[in-house]
């Protein structure tokens, strides 16, 4: 499945207001930790844009379970901060985030 307009728009906005690495960082960290029984999926990576070899490569470095993950065992996960360094991982929030 291909990403919205609507998730392209908002990725072009944010390309052009130059969010650095540490601005998207901090804005993830506050969505997770605002959303904390939000689930997600392989379904929300790929509605985002990211491919789905690269998602299930993903999920299975980090032990993240096929049925997805809620934002509070995200904000627990031993490897938080190595996958924030991804951005198509920051990708999958910064998309809810309104902007």
């Amino acid at each position: 499945m291909k990403h919205s307009a609507f998730a392209k728009s908002k990725t072009e906005y944010r390309n052009t207001q130059k969010w650095n690495t540490e601005k998207q960082v901090q804005l993830v960290m506050e969505y997770l930790g605002s959303n904390l029984q939000a689930k997600w999926t392989l379904q929300d990576s790929l509605n985002v844009g990211n491919c789905e070899p690269s998602t299930i490569y993903f999920m299975e470095k980090y032990d993240i379970p096929n049925i997805g993950i809620l934002s509070s065992e995200l904000l627990n996960h031993k490897q938080i901060n190595q996958m924030l360094n991804d951005s198509r991982f920051r990708a999958i929030f910064l998309d809810k985030i309104d902007i």
